[in-house]
């Protein structure tokens, strides 16, 4: 495509000269200037390391870097100088102490990491951007003039609200976005569980088909009668729902079979209901049911070996039991998430009361064998069925000016590098395609999405969408000895293997709007390492030959994250630097009224960067720019793609653009259009290639030349080729 650059670049020379000697100088006074800022504000912080209040007495200091409390020294004659009783010295030294005593604060141990900066330690050094920016000013994606902060002198303070780097401090806004998300309250727990009785929840009135009413606590004559009339209950082994009592053991009843006649249950169901929901942190404008599923009967030896529950219906996310009265010993839940662990032993409390467990649908569970006696049980789906009203963030109004601040700064100093949050709870594609913003995640996972949507309502420059993160490995396997006597037997169905190394290693990211983008392992995913503790899905291994080696290879089980980025380097992050993509994202950008669109001034500035690209790109990457340029509609843009399109490569007849000409014809107007074309009929192009060239005016008059309006350009078509022949 060196043609279509020269092409492109010839008519821009001096305006591309001009323009990148100021954003380049820009960038650099910027640079500095923060560079500055940071150090007069150490000196401010550090200087003497004392600690001044507000009525000038000596106190106590926090060290900034490691929070621990140190004794003041003794004040000296310059420390006593420098505390000033103007007003502006003391709100710089309210802003110095309220930056010591954020830093000292100690932080919680959080799933992307335990302090911080202990996920990445590296400051951004530079301005400069990424490659994938494609040569453009990191903030080239802003329509307005890049101006340089003049950092503030000492003493004073800023008077622009929006100088977040002033009054947060922030060195690195990347992990200060990070930082911040582990500063959130955790806002529930993966499994809760207690008494019925406590929430004063009265009894079902269960009545079972051919059985009648089930009198609680059960006894053991009725649940004879019960287990009679129940089925073994199956499990699902990936696409198969199959009975296998090693695995469970245990009856179920559907609900058509059995009845609750107490018309107060629903409303005490209800109740219990939104508190299962607000101890896991479900959020408190998500409309949630309890949803019956089946009734659950287990007896001596019953037990249920540790499985996930799927997600039985749209917009199920949990699972709520509710034991009845019933006498039983054993039967323990317990309940796994990432770690932790929680085990309800509700033998003890059953006899003559109800108990309650709830967990979200993706935590490891098992029931525990029941030793004596019977287990009787109501089980529910817990499902979203729609949003309520938005609740007040004021709790998070903190943690928000934080967000605005540090991605702001972080989309001027962008350099490629997104955040790569891997969620807490796991998640169906159809749970997410079908979700609504924080209303399709849970716990943990909804809080941080909830902070990001409200940062994106306030204007911040932020974005996220959800990924599906894969790991697949190949290597070499080591052959393991079964015959018991020490040597490696190959007997057929007798070959045992272990991993052994690891030769390749291939990581994707896919996104649920995006698709496939770039992911760099061990600079964006939080935490680092998430697959080291992950155990292999599926490992196959394959002999070679004697003594030659084995072959392996092994998948890991799919993970999710939530993915965050700039939202004014959406064009970088997104793209991978692939033409396609590129086209693509354009093209939703120049569509007025959609969610991605964007300002005509950003879209022509991408389209003049696609237009030497596509020059020997796909055919659809050609159409697809055209359209483009018919929707922004500047009429020097699309003279200047189709000149230059045309003169990069005479040789070449240009069949990629017969599709869209119409649409420029239309657009444009015949007159702007037809001496464009006319001028490209040469006999250059003519002796390189006749066929194509006749080729091409067949397709031009087959699609175009019949229409009145496009006459004229036939017939010079023709002329221009008759003439080239000659």
């Amino acid at each position: 495509g060196e043609g279509m650059e020269e092409a492109v670049e010839a008519s821009d020379q001096l305006e591309n000269d001009t323009s990148n000697n100021d954003a380049g100088q820009c960038r650099e006074n910027t640079l500095s200037n923060n560079i500055d800022t940071r150090d007069q504000k150490n000196t401010s912080i550090n200087d003497e390391s004392v600690k001044i209040t507000e009525d000038g007495k000596q106190g106590t200091t926090k060290d900034a870097t490691d929070g621990e409390t140190k004794d003041s020294a003794e004040p000296t004659a310059e420390s006593e100088q420098n505390r000033s009783v103007n007003e502006s010295d003391k709100r710089t030294e309210n802003a110095v102490n309220d930056e010591l005593n954020d830093s000292a604060k100690p932080r919680e141990h959080s799933k992307w990491g335990s302090s911080r900066n202990a996920v990445y330690d590296e400051k951004v050094e530079s301005t400069k951007p990424s490659d994938m920016n494609l040569g453009s000013p990191a903030v080239a994606e802003s329509s307005e003039p890049c101006h340089a902060v003049e950092a503030p002198k000492k003493g004073e303070v800023s008077s622009s609200s929006e100088s977040s780097e002033e009054e947060y401090g922030i060195d690195d806004p990347r992990q200060e976005i990070i930082d911040l998300f582990q500063d959130m309250e955790s806002p529930g727990t993966f499994a809760v569980g207690g008494s019925c009785d406590a929430g004063k929840l009265i009894m079902p009135g269960l009545v079972v088909d051919g059985v009648g009413s089930i009198g609680l606590p059960l006894s053991g004559s009725q649940a004879r009668e019960l287990a009679k009339r129940c089925e073994q209950a199956p499990f699902g082994r990936g696409s198969q729902t199959i009975v296998d009592k090693t695995v469970r053991n245990t009856f179920q009843l559907a609900p058509e079979h059995f009845q609750i006649n107490n018309p107060s249950w629903s409303k005490e169901l209800k109740s219990l209901t939104e508190n299962v929901c607000q101890s896991l942190g479900v959020q408190a404008q998500l409309k949630v049911e309890a949803r019956l599923y089946k009734l659950l009967l287990y007896e001596e030896g019953s037990f249920f070996a540790p499985h996930r529950d799927s997600e039985k219906e749209e917009g199920m996310f949990g699972t709520l039991i509710v034991v009845l009265p019933s006498q039983f010993t054993g039967g323990e839940l317990v309940v796994k998430h990432k770690g932790k662990t929680e085990i309800f032993e509700q033998a003890g409390s059953s006899s003559f009361g109800s108990q309650y467990s709830a967990f979200y649908a993706d935590c490891k569970h098992e029931l525990r064998k029941l030793t004596s006696g019977h287990r009787l049980c109501l089980v529910y789906n817990l499902v979203k069925t729609s949003l309520g009203l938005r609740p007040m963030a004021a709790d998070n109004s903190s943690l928000l000016k934080r967000l605005k601040a540090a991605s702001s700064q972080w989309g001027q100093q962008f350099d490629g590098k997104k955040l790569v949050l891997m969620t807490e709870h796991l998640y169906t594609p159809a749970g997410i395609k079908n979700g609504k913003g924080s209303a399709k995640y849970k716990g943990d996972d909804a809080a941080v999405v909830e902070l990001l949507e409200l940062a994106i309502e306030k204007g911040a420059d932020i974005e996220y969408d959800h990924g599906t993160v894969s790991l697949s490995e190949t290597g070499y396997g080591e052959e393991d000895s079964c015959d018991g006597w020490g040597y490696r037997s190959r007997r057929r169905g007798c070959e045992s293997f272990t991993w052994g190394e690891t030769t390749e290693r291939d990581l994707s990211l896919d996104l649920s709007v995006w698709g496939i983008v770039n992911i760099r392992e061990d600079e964006e995913m939080i935490p680092e390492g998430f697959f080291d503790d992950q155990e292999p899905e599926d490992e196959t291994f394959e002999p070679t030959g004697y003594d030659e080696g084995v072959e392996a290879e092994r998948q890991y089980a799919d993970a999710e994250a939530i993915v965050v980025w700039p939202r004014s380097q959406r064009w970088a992050t997104v793209t991978n630097n692939d033409t396609s993509n590129m086209c693509n994202y354009l093209l939703k950008a120049c569509t007025e009224g959609s969610s991605d669109s964007e300002p005509k001034e950003e879209c022509i500035k991408k389209a003049k960067m696609l237009m030497p690209r596509v020059q020997g790109s796909r055919s659809d990457d050609v159409a697809t720019l055209m359209k483009c340029l018919v929707l922004i509609g500047d009429e020097l843009l699309g003279k200047k793609f189709l000149t230059s399109y045309l003169s990069a490569d005479p040789k070449k007849c240009p069949d990629e653009i017969i599709g869209q000409m119409q649409a420029f014809i239309d657009c444009f107007g015949a007159d702007t259009i037809h001496p464009i074309f006319i001028s490209s009929i040469n006999a250059t192009r003519f002796s390189a290639d006749p066929t194509s060239t006749a080729n091409f005016l067949i397709k031009y008059g087959n699609t175009l030349g019949m229409k009145t309006s496009n006459s004229q350009l036939t017939e010079n078509l023709i002329g221009s080729f008759v003439d080239s022949m000659c």
